[in-house]
């Protein structure tokens, strides 16, 4: 299961460019790549920076004459540090156009996080805390009531799960050969005291 924070600015003009969706985590492909990852996302300012980084990199291990196995275990932290921090650079990229966090969608990819989002959203932003999307059970989905608006309303919520003590515990005061719960030191039982 993925987490993608939703963003949302409605100053916009075309509704589609309105809402967009930043997965949590680390940004698989900025590890194998992280200029072209910027570059995709439009990320202009970063890209330039990282290029830059690079330029100084390279240059300053040709000037100081640094083995090229440095140079290598350099440039290779360089990327996992861009690959932990690209999906926080590209939702720092989305404030600064404007767009607040309004929400936290769950799926198991992009699509799924849209579907469960726009589910529930009324087309507005509420403001505030982001709320979150909660996962459902989608066993029921053909028996799923629809409101006016058409929008499914999901039987019952499947995380996260109740815990029930349905563990019944013998009376301490009648004997039993079975083990009481204050007889157990740690995860071990304590020794019997006769043996036979």
């Amino acid at each position: 299961m993925r987490t993608f924070s939703v963003f949302y600015n409605p100053s916009l003009t075309d509704e589609t460019d309105q809402v967009r969706f930043v997965k949590e985590g680390i940004a698989w492909w900025a590890l194998l790549a992280p200029l072209v990852w910027f570059l995709y996302h439009r990320l202009w300012w970063e890209a330039a920076v990282l290029f830059a980084v690079s330029l100084i990199i390279a240059m300053g291990a040709e000037q100081w004459a640094v083995s090229d196995t440095l140079l290598l275990v350099g440039n290779s932290l360089l990327q996992v540090l861009i690959a932990c921090e690209a999906n926080d650079l590209r939702a720092l990229s989305l404030r600064r156009k404007g767009f607040h966090q309004i929400a936290v969608a769950h799926g198991m990819d992009e699509a799924e996080a849209e579907v469960r989002f726009f589910a529930s959203w009324d087309g507005t932003s509420k403001g505030g805390t982001p709320a979150s999307s909660s996962v459902f059970d989608r066993a029921g989905d053909k028996d799923v009531a629809k409101p006016a608006s058409g929008a499914p309303v999901w039987p019952k919520k499947v995380w996260p799960k109740k815990v029930s003590d349905k563990r019944v515990w013998p009376d301490p005061a009648s004997p039993s050969p079975k083990a009481r719960p204050d007889d157990v030191l740690g995860v071990f039982p304590t020794p019997p005291t006769k043996l036979g």
